[in-house]
């Protein structure tokens, strides 16, 4: 699942979730370049998880040492309530937008997935969620368990005026025209994946013929994902994967599904 870049159209939905918890997106405002560059630290992320998710042990590890290393380095506090990027409960809360984005994304634009393939990718992405800190005692053995604690978790989410600049941000980034397309189709999809509540929240507007036409876009988007060629389907990541785990090299890792 996590080979498919089709899974990036749900990126900035999993981004404008975490930002939903205010002490994430006091984090976030506090340490991270967002505002200057949403886009890389899309792709930082991004690349980080997959090296995490696909590459050999050592490199993987060193990945993981790196997220560890800047997590120790962000904390800060808004009012009287301190943060910092290891609490257990920040870090779980990422970890759940990320899988929780990915299982939403794949099913709307890519395919279905059965009962049993949502158990086992929770039960997989476990691995790379005590690879970024997550403790043991916070994870789940099936998506029933996972979904328990996502809902809990949206229920006390709070969007704050700071979050509500930071989405600015991801959504509609500053810079050159010429990528204004690619901004708003992303805006115009995230409104659509968001919950509802969050999606109000955030002031994003969305009406029935707004679902309509994310609805023939994500057909469209499924249709043609089979004829597209895999360097550009799949993520170089994986198909770095797929090729040394064919060929049998050092620090063998089988690709995850």
């Amino acid at each position: 699942m996590n080979a498919e870049t089709r899974l990036l159209l749900a990126g900035p939905r999993a981004l404008l979730l975490q930002l939903a918890h205010p002490l994430v997106a006091a984090a976030v405002a506090d340490h991270s370049d967002v505002l200057r560059d949403p886009f890389g630290r899309l792709w930082r992320t991004l690349d980080l998880t997959l090296t995490v998710g696909f590459a050999d042990a050592p490199r993987a590890a060193q990945a993981a040492v790196r997220v560890a290393r800047t997590h120790a380095t962000v904390s800060g506090s808004r009012g009287t309530t301190p943060y910092r990027a290891t609490d257990p409960e920040l870090l779980t809360w990422v970890h759940i937008t990320l899988v929780d984005s990915a299982l939403v994304g794949y099913e709307r634009f890519v395919g279905r997935i059965g009962p049993r393939a949502r158990d086992a990718y929770v039960r997989e992405m476990n691995a790379q969620a005590a690879a970024f800190g997550v403790p043991p005692d916070r994870l789940w053995d099936d998506h029933a368990s996972f979904r328990l604690e996502r809902d809990r978790v949206c229920s006390r989410l709070r969007v704050t005026g700071e979050a509500r600049a930071l989405a600015g941000a991801v959504l509609r980034p500053p810079g050159s025209l010429a990528i204004a397309p690619v901004s708003g189709l992303l805006a115009f999809v995230t409104a659509g994946l968001l919950p509802p509540s969050i999606r109000d929240a955030y002031g994003l507007g969305w009406s029935p013929r707004r679902a309509r036409a994310l609805d023939a876009l994500a057909a469209a988007i499924r249709a043609v994902g089979p004829v597209v060629p895999d360097p550009w389907r799949r993520w170089p990541h994986a198909r770095e994967a797929d090729a040394r785990w064919r060929g049998g090299g050092s620090h063998e890792r089988r690709p995850p599904s």
